[in-house]
């Protein structure tokens, strides 16, 4: 069996400044909180583009990602150097197909502020959606960076706009994973993550958050047998802090009520 096991190591809001037309009528009460809702952007940034597009939700939208990206750029330069050692893991998994990624922050508090989960989220859903073939991923903060979302954009460009938001540095630091053959193969894939602290979200869409995360790669017994492993795992790694080295979780054995040994590679 193969297991990975990743541990991780004041909001600070930006500030979009600038004019605001003459002509512009006040900003609409539902559309404020309805953009601050899709974009996690402070209630003065909304405020200012909606009032700066007529209450146009599209066009406020779309010029708040625009700023976020030309000045999380110059916050990112600004907070370069930055020590990280907080931050989450996301991890997205189907019976053939499984990764996790590591993003780091400077704050636990950040952590658990919902624009830096939905870039862990979506993350997450980039790697796995870059790799379809049966392969095992290994990938740095340089090639996370060039891989394209959903929305055509780089994973650099989104952690930027993220930095141009929250106002703190952040890193998507690295990736693992694997993909085995879905057809005729003995071998599926199950995902495990664990959350130690308190406010974060268990997942976002199909990702699950966790300050400590594992993949693992068997071959099922029965069909409670994936259950089965999931909570060993579970109460494994909340009691055997060992488990941070991947390299001594080699093995495990267990014995089942039924007098049945599982040996567990």
């Amino acid at each position: 069996m193969n297991v990975f096991v990743f541990p991780t190591l004041v909001n600070k809001t930006s500030k979009f400044c600038g004019h605001i037309r003459m002509h512009s009528k006040a900003a609409d009460k539902a559309l404020l909180y309805k953009l601050r809702k899709l974009t996690g952007y402070t209630f003065s940034a909304c405020k200012e583009a909606l009032i700066r597009h007529d209450n146009d939700l599209d066009k406020a939208k779309e010029w708040l990602t625009s700023e976020a990206v030309s000045r999380g750029w110059d916050k990112a330069g600004k907070l370069a150097g930055r020590i990280m050692n907080e931050g989450l893991l996301g991890v997205l998994g189907t019976r053939s197909r499984a990764v996790i990624v590591e993003v780091n922050c400077e704050t636990d508090f950040v952590s658990r502020n919902h624009s830096f989960q939905s870039l862990v989220a979506v993350a997450a859903e980039t790697v796995m959606n870059n790799y379809t073939e049966p392969t095992k991923i290994s990938l740095d903060s340089s090639h996370l960076d060039k891989l394209v979302t959903s929305n055509s954009s780089t994973l650099k460009d989104t952690l930027v706009a993220a930095i141009g938001s929250i106002g703190e540095s952040i890193q998507l630091r690295r990736a693992v994973g694997l993909c085995v053959p879905d057809i005729a193969s003995p071998s599926r894939l199950a995902i495990y993550s664990h959350v130690s602290t308190e406010g974060i979200l268990q997942g976002i869409r199909d990702v699950r958050f966790g300050k400590y995360a594992a993949i693992i790669r068997y071959r099922p017994l029965n069909d409670k047998f994936q259950v089965f492993l999931l909570k060993i795992l579970d109460r494994t790694i909340q009691r055997n802090n060992s488990l941070l080295f991947p390299s001594k979780f080699d093995y495990i054995k267990l014995n089942l009520k039924n007098e049945l040994r599982y040996e567990v590679w």
